[in-house]
């Protein structure tokens, strides 16, 4: 696994995410992204993750150079993930809405909060109208995440389709186009 922090250059590989949601504007407050990205790690995901926080949490941002940033990763990104644990003193995750907003409809988001987090009805009654995948723990919300990963590392050369099946550990016989080739094993 990568990790491309805000304003470092992104970088090719065959599976990123964006972990989009409310990001801490104070020290005091902690970032849920150390503990999503371990959770990544820990279920063997082994893509990129685009993380639009500093490297030295806390440290400040440079506004300008943000916003451009963030939206190239929103868009080079295979699948945008918001974790949104809400709470309008703290973290009231303003932008997580537009970009949530902007990106309803690329059928690459996976959303989810916390059962305590406030003022996410909205979202989540959208997310319900438009069939994304709606969490809210961590764990279930990556390792959806991580059987996502293994459609794109591992689908047909031929076709690109998502349908196949391993015989032999090797070869992949594709459902979609009927083709059948080696699977690449090459590490992310």
């Amino acid at each position: 696994m990568k990790i491309i922090y805000a304003g470092e250059k992104f970088n090719n590989t065959k599976f990123s995410i964006f972990l989009s949601g409310p990001t801490p504007r104070k020290k005091s407050v902690k970032s849920w992204r150390p503990k999503f990205i371990e959770e990544l790690e820990k279920q063997g995901f082994k893509g990129s993750v685009f993380a639009p926080e500093n490297r030295v949490l806390g440290s400040p941002y440079n506004f300008d150079t943000q916003i451009p940033w963030e939206v190239k990763g929103l868009n080079k990104a295979n699948l945008v993930i918001f974790w949104i644990p809400r709470k309008l003193d703290t973290m009231p995750a303003f932008t997580t809405n537009i970009e949530f907003g902007e990106f309803m409809h690329s059928e690459k988001l996976i959303v989810g909060f916390p059962p305590d987090s406030v003022n996410n009805r909205y979202i989540g009654k959208r997310c319900q109208m438009h069939d994304i995948p709606l969490y809210n723990n961590i764990q279930e919300m990556v390792a959806h995440i991580c059987k996502e990963e293994l459609k794109v590392i591992n689908s047909c050369h031929k076709c690109g389709g998502l349908g196949e099946t391993e015989s032999n550990g090797r070869v992949y016989k594709c459902f979609d186009c009927n083709g059948c080739g080696y699977i690449n094993k090459k590490k992310v």
